[in-house]
């Protein structure tokens, strides 16, 4: 991992505003993150090298991670998954799922 590397699982609003506490929605959206990196043996954003630019992308631009491309991301991640991620990620807080629906949708695909 990066020095620094935890600004690529951290929520934009903590990264934003200092002030902010972390909540279940800011762990919702790291959670995320850990998922990607699970599927993708990479750290989220890893198209990008800074961590500054990162920030950048998260905070400025409301960029999320790219999706990976090729056979073996079909066979690791169904669309379904991507589309939680994606919800996960959402810029507003208020508007990502919870955890219960996230192990709501693990335990519906086991």
């Amino acid at each position: 991992m990066l020095a620094g590397g935890y600004v690529r699982y951290m929520a934009p609003e903590l990264i934003e505003d200092s002030s902010v506490p972390a909540t279940t929605h800011s762990d919702t959206y790291s959670f995320a993150m850990l998922i990607l990196e699970c599927i993708t043996e990479r750290v989220p954003f890893s198209n990008i090298r800074r961590d500054t630019q990162v920030i950048h992308a998260k905070t400025t631009k409301k960029q999320f991670p790219l999706r990976p491309e090729g056979p073996e991301w079909d066979n690791h991640a169904p669309e379904g998954l991507w589309e939680l991620m994606m919800r996960c990620w959402a810029v507003r807080p208020d508007e990502r799922p919870t955890m219960g629906h996230v192990h709501s949708f693990f335990l519906h695909r086991a």
